[in-house]
C-alpha cells in the first residue's frame, strides 16, 4: 500500500492540474450509441478559483421589552436569508454557514467586488413608507423640484412629524419593471392588508403630497402621490442614470428575501487568491513524484 501511495498522489495531482488548466475538459462519451464526446464541467471552489470570504456577526437589538440576542432559530433565519440574497447574484457554489452562537460565514468563489456583496448581504432591509406633511415639506404643486429638505440617498430628517404609515413587512411581492412612459427602471410592489387599506385611505386624501420611501433610515425615493392608490399595488422609483438598474435590482432583492431579524456586520473579510490552491496542488504532485 505504501508503494502505491505516491502514485495515487501523483494521479490525483495530475487530474487536479488538468481540471485547473482545462476546466471544461472533453472526454469520450462512453456508452453513448451516438459516440462523440462530452464536456466534463467542473466547479472550482474558493481554494482553486479564489474569491471572497466574509464573517458576519449578528448583533443584539434593544426594544421596549429589553435587549434581545440572536438564538439558534434566528441564526438559521439569517443564514437562509443571506443565502437567498447571495444566490440572487448568480455566484456559483456559494457557501453560507453558521459558526458559533452569533456568526455567519460566507464564501463566494470568483467574487472580487467586496463592497457590492457586503452592501447587499449586510443590510437589514428595513423599508418604511413615511408620509411627508405638506405644511413642512410642500406638495407637487408648490415644489416642482421635490419635497423640501428630503433628498434621495440621504438620511430622513430627524422630525417627530415623520412616522411610518407601514413597513416593508407588508409587501407581498417586489419586481423590477420598466416605466412605460419614461423607460426608466422601477420597483413594482404589492401590499397585503391592512397596509393596502391604509395606503388607499392615505393616498386618496393626500393627492399631490410627497411620500418618502425609506430603507434603513435612508431615503430611497420621495415621489409625489399622483393619484389614489386603492388596489394595493404601487411602484418605487430610484432615480435615473447609469446606476439606476443596479439600485432597482438591489432593492428588489432585499424586499423579496425579507428583513434580517437582527442586524449583522462584517467582523472579518479576506480576498482569497486562486494561486494558493494551485500551489497546494503542485506541491502535492511534486511530493507524490518524489516520495
Amino acid at each position: 500500500m505504501r508503494r502505491t501511495a505516491p502514485y495515487l498522489i501523483a494521479i490525483i495531482g495530475i487530474a487536479a492540474l488538468l481540471i485547473d488548466f482545462w476546466p471544461n475538459l472533453r472526454l469520450p462519451a462512453f456508452g453513448d450509441p451516438a459516440g462523440g464526446d462530452r464536456v466534463v464541467e467542473t466547479k472550482l471552489g474558493l481554494d482553486l478559483q479564489g474569491g471572497l470570504r466574509v464573517e458576519y456577526q449578528a448583533l443584539p437589538i434593544t426594544t421596549n421589552a429589553g435587549t434581545k440576542v440572536p438564538d439558534a432559530a434566528a441564526m438559521n433565519t439569517i443564514r437562509d436569508i443571506v443565502e437567498r440574497r447571495v444566490n440572487s447574484t448568480g455566484v456559483v457554489e456559494p457557501l453560507v454557514i453558521t459558526q458559533g452562537s452569533d456568526r455567519i460565514v460566507v464564501e463566494l468563489p470568483g467574487v472580487t467586488d467586496r463592497d457590492k456583496i457586503e452592501a447587499l448581504v449586510g443590510t437589514t432591509g428595513r423599508l418604511e413608507f413615511v408620509p411627508l406633511p405638506a405644511n413642512t415639506y410642500g406638495t407637487a404643486i408648490t415644489n416642482t423640484g421635490g419635497p423640501t429638505g428630503v433628498i434621495d440617498n440621504q438620511p430622513l430628517p430627524n422630525d417627530p412629524q415623520l412616522t411610518a404609515l407601514f413597513s416593508g413587512d407588508s409587501i407581498t411581492s417586489a419586481n423590477a419593471t420598466i416605466d412605460q412612459t419614461t423607460s426608466q427602471p422601477q420597483v413594482s410592489f404589492e401590499l397585503a392588508d391592512p397596509a393596502a387599506k391604509l395606503f388607499a385611505t392615505y393616498t386618496t386624501a393626500h393627492v399631490n403630497d410627497y411620500f418618502a420611501i425609506v430603507l434603513d433610515g435612508t431615503v430611497i425615493s420621495a415621489p409625489s402621490i399622483n393619484s389614489a392608490i386603492t388596489a394595493g399595488q404601487g411602484v418605487i422609483t430610484v432615480g435615473t442614470g447609469a446606476g439606476a438598474q443596479a439600485r432597482v435590482n438591489s432593492l428588489v432583492t432585499v424586499l423579496r428575501y425579507g428583513s434580517l431579524p437582527f442586524p449583522i456586520h462584517a467582523v472579518q473579510d479576506s480576498t482569497i487568491s486562486a494561486t494558493l490552491g494551485k500551489e497546494f496542488l503542485r506541491q502535492s504532485l511534486l511530493a507524490g513524484l518524489i516520495g
